[in-house]
């Protein structure tokens, strides 16, 4: 008899795109520019994160 193993779903990551310069934000990738780990949820960044291109407010990027 083999052991069964219980699949963990694959976790789904999300990217939101900054509406002022277009730069896009992968919470799979992270930011290298702001110091940002790969895996970081939009949610856990700081609400003074600012887009590395233009500055712009989380408040300037809309989920892809």
């Amino acid at each position: 008899m083999f052991p069964t193993f219980k699949h963990k779903p694959k976790q789904e990551y999300k990217s939101y795109i900054c509406t002022i310069c277009g730069y896009v934000y992968d919470e799979a990738k992270g930011c290298l520019e702001s110091k940002v780990e790969a895996g970081t949820r939009w949610d856990d960044l700081t609400e003074d994160w600012e887009c590395p291109h233009c500055d712009g407010g989380k408040e300037d990027f809309n989920a892809l």
